[in-house]
């Protein structure tokens, strides 16, 4: 018994030490009947990335926050994200992840198969042995949308973006495919041409 109180005492204190220095996105979780768990990993190029206490992940649909991800410490030095997320819906909200670098003060991209969850009242995303994957540095140029193919939903989420239908810290992160500073039917035309082969 001395012991289980031990392994919740160092997980809480792990839990709380991260979750101190989380201020750039907030939940309240109050404002929402239904919720989720996911556990989720932070990426860097597919290796796991050591210190993790610069990093704010949150679960967005929209800019409208529905959970903020707590670090949590493991016995053999392994850290893992774990979230409750929220939704006025039982199902359809799709979330997708954000990642803020505290340090460098500004988001960062994230890419792969899983930026994008479906919320499923009550349901687990992931799991503390096989989590989200979440890639700082994966990424293929004119994969607007993260998901690791150029297709005609690339070409949407651009057109989205030139019209201001995607929150602005997405926009020039993913969207500038000729990194020329802008969004514009340059970059709909690049990602024709990459979607071609040229």
């Amino acid at each position: 018994m001395t012991m289980l109180r031990k392994i919740i005492l160092i997980v809480s204190v792990s839990v709380l030490s991260f979750a101190a220095r989380s201020a750039h996105w907030t939940c309240n979780p109050y404002d929402y009947q239904y919720d989720m768990t996911a556990y989720v990993q932070l990426l860097d190029g597919g290796q796991a990335i050591a210190d993790l206490s610069r990093y704010e992940v949150a679960a967005l649909v929209g800019d409208e926050c529905r959970g903020v991800v707590q670090w949590v410490a493991v016995f053999n030095g392994r850290t893992y994200g774990l979230a409750r997320l929220w939704s006025q819906a039982e199902q359809g909200d799709v979330l997708r992840w954000h990642v803020y670098d505290a340090v460098a003060e500004r988001n960062v991209a994230v890419y792969g198969s899983q930026v994008e969850l479906p919320f499923v009242s009550q349901s687990v995303a992931g799991l503390p042995s096989a989590p989200i994957s979440l890639d700082l540095q994966a990424h293929v140029r004119g994969d607007v949308t993260g998901d690791g193919r150029i297709d005609i939903a690339d070409i949407n989420r651009i057109i989205n973006m030139m019209l201001g239908k995607v929150p602005g810290n997405e926009t020039l992160t993913l969207g500038d495919v000729t990194s020329d500073g802008r969004i514009d039917i340059a970059d709909v035309n690049a990602l024709i041409n990459l979607m071609l082969g040229k």
